[in-house]
C-alpha cells in the first residue's frame, strides 16, 4: 500500500485491488510462505516465556482495517509479529536495549497497522532461524516495538491514497516479456589469402554487407527494448572491431605489401567504432532524456495535486513544489540504481503516491487547527494576526494551549482597562466635586469678606454723615448731599489704606486683568489618604466672583 514491499509493487496493488484478479502464487513463493509460518510456529512458544501469556495467531478488522497477527493476548494488549532471521535484521538488532524505531519500514508499517487494528499497548517483534527440517533453533533476536503516531498517520493517509488511485485505475498495456537485445545479423567472414600478392579475397562483398548493417543500425530509442537492442549492437561492434584487428593480422603475417586491404579494413573498422561509440553515448544520453521525462511527469503531477489541494485552503495553502525541492529529490532518488524504463516509472509512481499522501497529512493538518481557530469567539479573532503560520506549524493541542493563553491575556487585559477606565472616571467625579466645594468655599469666604467690608463702610459712611451733618449746621454747606459725602470718602480713601479704592465695574482681558489674575487663585482638595489635588480657579469664575462683589457694594451698577 506504501510501496515498500519486496513482494508486490504499489502498482500491482492497485491492479489487482481494481480488477480483482489475484496473480497465481509460485511454487518457490509458496514454500517460502510455508517455511516462514512454520519458523512462526515453532518461535510463539518461545514469545509466550518472555511475554508470560498465551497468544493466539488470529486476523483483526477496525472498519475498512484489517490485520493479520502472528500472536495477540486474550486482551489484546500485546501482539506478537515473527520474522525469519537475516542479516539485515540481525544488523539492526545486535544492539543491547534495542527499541525496535530502526527496524525497516516494511515491517514497522505492519506492526503499526497491527496496533490501529488491535488497539495492541506494543508488539513483541522476534526473528528466529531454525535448522532445516528439524525444530532445532539456531538462533533468536527480538525486541520491543511501540506505536508511532508520525507513521500511524501516514499510514491513514496512505489508505486514502490508495482509494483514489483504486478509483481512478486505468488498465496499462499488456505487460511484454523483458526484451532481449537483438544485434545486427553476422556478416560474411572476411577472406584473405596472400602469397606475397592478394591471390584471394571477398573484402568488395564483406565491406558491401558491412556497411548495410551499420547503416541499419536504430539510433531512436524510447523502449527498453530499443535500449536492450543498442546495448547488443555496441557488444556487436566491438565484436566485428576485434575481428578485423585479426584478419589484419593474418595478412601481416602472410605479405608485407597489403595497403589496399589494410585501407579498406581501417575505413570499415573506423566506421564500425564511430557507430559504436555514437550508439553507446546515445543509450546514455536516451536514457537520461527519458528519465528526466519520467522524474518531471512525476512533479508535474505533485504540482498540480497541490494546486487542487490548495483551492480549497484559501489564505492557508501549503508552498506549491517546484523543482528542485525535496519532492523532485524523493522522486529522483527513487529510480536511483535502476535501469529499465518500467521500473522507474513504477518507482516514480510510488513516490508521487507518498508524495501525495504527505501533501494530505499536511492538509489535514493545516485543516483541524483551521477550523479550531474559526471556533473562538470572533471578538478575538484579533489575536491571531499570524494565524497562517500558527496553523502550518503547530500541533492542534500546542495551538489550543497557545489560543487559550492569548485570549486569558486578552480578557485580563480588558478587565485591568475596565477597572482603569473607572478609577479615571471615578478621579475625574472627585475632581469636579472638589472643584465645586472650592469654588462654594470661595464664594463663601467672599461673602464673609463682603460683609466685613460692608460694615467697615457703614460705619465710615455713618462718620462721614455725621460730619456733614456738622458742617451744614455751622453753614458750611447749604444742606446734606450725597457730593459731600462722597467726596469725603474719596478723600479718606486716599489717606487710609483701610478705606475704600475705586475699582472698575467688570473684569476683562483687555484692561489686563485676565493676565493678571489667571492662574493666581487654586483650590487644594485632599481626594483620598495622601493624594491631594491643586485645582486652578477658571478666568470666568473669577469674573463671576469679581460681579458679586461690584454688585453688592454698588446694586445699581450695571
Amino acid at each position: 500500500m506504501m510501496g515498500e514491499s519486496p513482494y508486490e509493487t504499489r502498482s500491482a496493488l492497485i491492479a489487482r485491488l481494481a480488477t480483482g484478479v489475484t496473480p497465481p502464487v509460485d511454487s518457490f513463493t509458496q514454500a517460502l510462505f510455508d517455511e516462514g509460518h512454520r519458523f512462526e510456529a515453532l518461535a510463539r512458544p518461545l514469545a509466550e516465556q518472555i511475554i508470560k501469556e498465551e497468544l493466539y495467531p488470529c486476523v483483526g478488522t477496525l472498519g475498512k482495517y484489517s490485520a493479520s497477527f502472528d500472536g495477540l493476548t486474550m486482551d489484546g494488549l500485546i501482539a506478537f509479529e515473527h520474522k525469519r532471521l537475516n542479516n539485515s535484521i540481525r544488523a539492526i538488532l545486535d544492539v543491547e536495549d534495542y527499541d525496535g524505531s530502526n527496524l525497516p519500514l516494511m515491517y514497522r508499517i505492519q506492526m503499526e497497522h497491527q496496533h490501529i487494528v488491535s488497539g495492541a499497548q506494543r508488539v513483541l517483534f522476534m526473528a528466529t532461524l531454525w535448522r532445516d527440517q528439524s525444530d532445532v533453533l539456531q538462533e533468536q533476536i527480538w525486541c520491543w516495538y511501540k506505536p508511532d503516531p508520525e507513521l500511524r498517520a501516514r499510514i491513514v493517509a496512505g489508505w486514502n491514497q490508495l482509494e483514489k488511485d483504486v478509483a481512478a485505475y486505468k488498465p496499462d498495456a499488456p505487460a511484454l516479456p523483458a526484451p532481449i537485445g537483438k544485434k545486427p545479423r553476422n556478416i560474411i567472414a572476411l577472406r584473405v589469402d596472400a602469397r606475397g600478392v592478394v591471390t584471394s579475397s571477398n573484402l568488395a562483398e564483406f565491406k558491401s554487407q558491412a556497411m548495410a548493417e551499420l547503416g541499419a543500425i536504430n539510433r531512436v530509442l524510447v523502449t527498453d527494448e530499443d535500449f536492450s537492442d543498442a546495448q547488443e549492437t555496441v557488444k556487436w561492434c566491438s565484436g566485428v572491431e576485434e575481428k578485423l584487428d585479426a584478419t589484419k593480422a593474418n595478412i601481416m603475417a602472410q605479405m608485407n605489401d597489403v595497403k589496399a586491404i589494410y585501407e579498406t579494413i581501417d575505413g570499415i573498422k573506423a566506421e564500425t567504432r564511430k557507430i559504436r561509440l555514437e550508439v553507446d553515448k546515445l543509450i546514455t544520453t536516451e536514457k537520461d532524456r527519458r528519465k528526466a521525462e519520467i522524474i518531471k511527469a512525476g512533479v508535474d503531477e505533485m504540482i498540480a495535486y497541490y494546486a487542487e489541494l490548495n483551492a480549497t485552503l484559501g489564505d492557508h495553502a501549503l508552498p506549491v513544489p517546484k523543482y528542485g525541492w525535496s519532492v523532485e529529490t524523493a522522486i529522483r532518488d527513487s529510480i536511483k540504481g535502476l535501469k529499465t524504463i518500467d521500473s522507474m516509472r513504477d518507482r516514480v509512481r510510488n513516490a508521487v503516491a507518498n508524495a501525495k499522501i504527505d501533501a494530505d497529512r499536511k492538509t489535514e493538518f493545516v485543516r483541524v487547527n483551521v477550523d479550531y481557530l474559526q471556533s473562538i469567539d470572533a471578538a478575538n479573532s484579533h489575536l491571531f494576526p499570524d494565524a497562517v503560520s500558527l496553523c502550518s506549524s503547530l500541533q492542534v493541542n500546542e495551538l489550543r494551549k497557545l489560543a487559550a493563553d492569548r485570549v486569558d491575556a486578552e480578557s485580563k487585559r480588558r478587565i485591568a482597562a475596565d477597572e482603569l477606565a473607572k478609577a479615571a472616571a471615578k478621579l475625574e467625579l472627585e475632581k469636579e466635586q472638589a472643584l465645586k466645594s472650592a469654588i462654594l468655599a470661595e464664594a463663601t469666604n467672599a461673602e464673609t469678606v463682603q460683609a466685613a467690608t460692608r460694615q467697615r463702610v457703614q460705619e465710615f459712611a455713618s462718620r462721614v454723615h455725621g460730619r456733614d451733618a456738622h458742617l451744614a449746621s455751622a453753614g458750611v454747606f447749604p444742606s446734606i448731599g450725597s457730593s459731600p459725602a462722597m467726596t469725603a470718602l474719596a478723600e479718606q480713601a486716599k489717606k487710609n489704606d483701610e478705606a475704600m479704592v475705586l475699582m472698575p465695574l467688570r473684569l476683562t482681558a483687555e484692561d489686563g486683568a485676565k493676565y493678571a489674575l489667571s492662574g493666581e487663585f487654586n483650590v487644594r482638595h485632599e481626594i483620598n489618604e495622601g493624594i491631594i489635588v491643586t485645582i486652578p480657579i477658571p478666568w470666568t469664575t473669577i469674573k463671576d466672583i469679581y460681579a458679586a462683589v461690584v454688585k453688592h457694594f454698588h446694586p445699581g451698577a450695571k
